[in-house]
């Protein structure tokens, strides 16, 4: 019974993820209004900041941990194991999952960033202009020309 429980949670578990990622594809992207897109942005913007932090926080975390169970260890105790050792290995295990889960979440809001831009640029009534740096080899003067490049997409 134990099985089929957990077999059929983790199946909604998958259903769940997966209706929540045609949220942000390019195929519902492109239908919606500019107020949802706008909407779809700030939780983006927010998911990237909260993975962001996590990984900060979680390294960070394991950071101090490793160096308190360092610096706390000691031979001459049975095992080697005091309070302060048990506290800096805690420490470290929890910022490394920390850690572990931030990555992902900074990942799927850049992503999520990154294609709304996209659609956003598409729909948008004006042409993209680049000003970009450039440098070429002059073979007449012999040397290099500096300038800038621009660049208009349509």
């Amino acid at each position: 019974m134990k099985k089929v429980l957990f077999i059929s949670i983790f199946c909604l578990f998958f259903v769940g993820i997966g209706h929540g990622q045609k949220m942000y594809s390019f195929e519902n992207l492109e239908q919606s209004t500019p107020e949802n897109l706008e909407t779809y942005l700030t939780f983006a913007k927010k998911q990237k900041k909260t993975g962001a932090i996590l990984l900060k926080t979680g390294l960070l975390t394991a950071g101090t941990g490793f160096v308190v169970a360092a610096l706390s260890y000691d031979n001459d105790e049975w095992i080697g194991i005091n309070t302060g050792t048990a506290i800096g290995a805690w420490m470290c295990i929890l910022g490394t999952g920390a850690a572990l889960v931030g990555l992902p979440i900074l990942i799927s809001g850049s992503s999520r960033i990154k294609r709304i831009n996209e659609v956003i640029s598409r729909n948008s009534a004006h042409f993209p202009v680049e000003i970009i740096p450039s440098c070429f080899y002059d073979n007449i003067a012999q040397h290099q020309q500096y300038g800038a490049t621009i660049r208009i997409k349509f």
